[in-house]
């Protein structure tokens, strides 16, 4: 299986090796039971492989079919093209608040919806409030508002923004 991603070039590509037969070989491109070269596709005789690239808008099951000089032909096993799925944060809570003005003790809670995304996932965590990176930190912050950003594997994500609170400063007179 491969999966298109979200890199500037998210295009999967599948390579087909082989060897053996009567040269020149040729091969035609199927998705499912549809066959989508009208011609066959002469292979040049050095090469013992050869690269298909699929858009996220053409994924789905392909196959190639290789005939050598000789009328012989194998069939690839299905290559499974997969679209890109980014991740979604399903929950972005503080998991632990902050109960003195000025501390820096509160957490983020980052759920993600399991049907998304491709593991492993990276945290960036930013408060917009004063301008600081945390990096993948989500403990030990301070009020604000933050964006926390979650990228897969894949180069997929997603940004949701939650705003920290703190009470208020308790002052004596």
């Amino acid at each position: 299986t491969k999966t298109v991603d979200c890199t500037s070039s998210p295009n999967a590509v599948i390579t087909v090796n082989f060897e053996g037969g009567a040269r020149p070989l040729r091969y035609q491109i199927k998705k499912g039971s549809t066959t989508l070269t009208t011609s066959d596709i002469t292979i040049p005789n050095a090469d013992s492989s050869f690269t298909y690239t699929v858009s996220e808008a053409n994924a789905g099951a392909y196959s190639f079919i290789i005939t050598d000089a000789n009328g012989c032909s194998k069939t690839t096993d299905i290559i499974t093209v997969s679209a890109k799925v980014p991740p979604v944060i399903s929950l972005l809570v503080p998991d632990q608040l902050i109960l003195c003005n000025g501390n820096e003790t509160a957490s983020i809670k980052v759920n993600l919806d399991p049907t998304t995304g491709v593991g492993p996932f990276t945290y960036e965590v930013r408060n917009t409030t004063n301008l600081l990176y945390y990096g993948s930190q989500l403990s030990g912050l301070s009020a604000g508002n933050y964006t926390v950003k979650v990228t897969d594997s894949k180069s997929c994500s997603d940004t949701k923004s939650i705003t920290i609170s703190e009470p208020a400063k308790l002052v004596v007179q």
